[in-house]
């Protein structure tokens, strides 16, 4: 999250182990919700980004 400067962090689970994240922001003058797609990463890349261990 420190890397995208972003309050909100989700994952969705892609198939072979493939993980999407993404953080929603939305507009101050307006109702408006923006989903960014931030990486598309598979599993190893995912544990190390976030610390798990193997």
């Amino acid at each position: 999250m420190l890397k995208y400067g972003v309050t909100n962090l989700f994952r969705v689970e892609l198939s072979n182990f493939w993980r999407m994240l993404y953080t929603l922001t939305n507009d101050e003058t307006e109702v408006v919700i923006v989903a960014f797609v931030l990486d598309i990463i598979d599993h190893k890349e995912y544990d190390k980004k976030f610390g798990y261990k193997g």
